[in-house]
């Protein structure tokens, strides 16, 4: 008991947060229990609703906890202050698709997969955060790339680009979740994610020889492609 009353308010509610993360991600939201959630942060349910006031809004919390996690990457924030282009166009992208199938949490991507099979809630969210951090910023881009002559044809909706991207990236990184990860390609994950990115670029009209400048095959893909 001793251990649990040095932990400050803060401390305290991150924990209970890293709880209910490991039992949302595990069980989705109806599945899992507050008496569960209490006993994985190891406080009482009556302790826990000194920090959240019931079930909903600690998995609404646990939703924003992992959605900054994950939108806050340092390297997409600097890009995104850079002017417009073809170039920031598909380094955003690029990042956006690492992050998502090679650094995005388990329990996030579980957490995402769970609300898609309930009631979509965290889904939604997940789905306006990344709205308000990149379509903007992509529609700008996609605009310059098409007046510049990289796009074959005017992207009118940036939002295409950026939710067909996504959608790669999101079945991608499903099959990274077991332990361990069930492989279906033999090119390593930047390989993987290489070739993605060309498949996205080519989706929005890009140009090819553009696609070679910014997203350029590897050496075993030219060789074998």
């Amino acid at each position: 008991m001793s251990g649990k009353a040095t932990l400050n308010q803060k401390e305290r509610r991150d924990a209970i947060l890293n709880a209910a993360v490991r039992v949302f991600s595990r069980k989705g939201f109806h599945a899992g229990t507050l008496r569960e959630l209490a006993e994985q942060a190891q406080v009482s349910e009556a302790l826990l609703y000194r920090h959240f006031p019931g079930k909903q809004e600690l998995y609404q919390a646990v939703g924003e906890h992992l959605m900054q996690s994950q939108m806050g990457d340092a390297t997409i924030q600097e890009r995104l202050q850079q002017p417009p282009s073809t170039e920031r166009l598909v380094t955003v992208l690029r990042l956006f698709l690492k992050n998502f199938v090679v650094r995005s949490e388990a329990a996030l991507i579980r957490m995402v997969a769970w609300s898609l099979l309930e009631d979509g809630d965290f889904a939604r969210a997940l789905v306006a955060a990344v709205k308000d951090l990149l379509e903007q910023t992509l529609a700008q881009d996609l605009a310059c790339a098409y007046s510049d002559g990289a796009l074959r044809f005017p992207c009118e909706c940036g939002n295409h680009a950026l939710w067909f991207t996504d959608h790669i990236g999101f079945a991608m990184t499903l099959w990274r979740l077991p332990d361990p990860a069930i492989t279906v390609s033999d090119c390593d994950f930047d390989e993987q994610i290489r070739l993605a990115l060309r498949f996205c670029l080519r989706g929005m009209g890009m140009d090819e020889t553009i696609i070679d400048r910014f997203a350029p095959l590897s050496k075993d893909q030219q060789i074998h492609g």
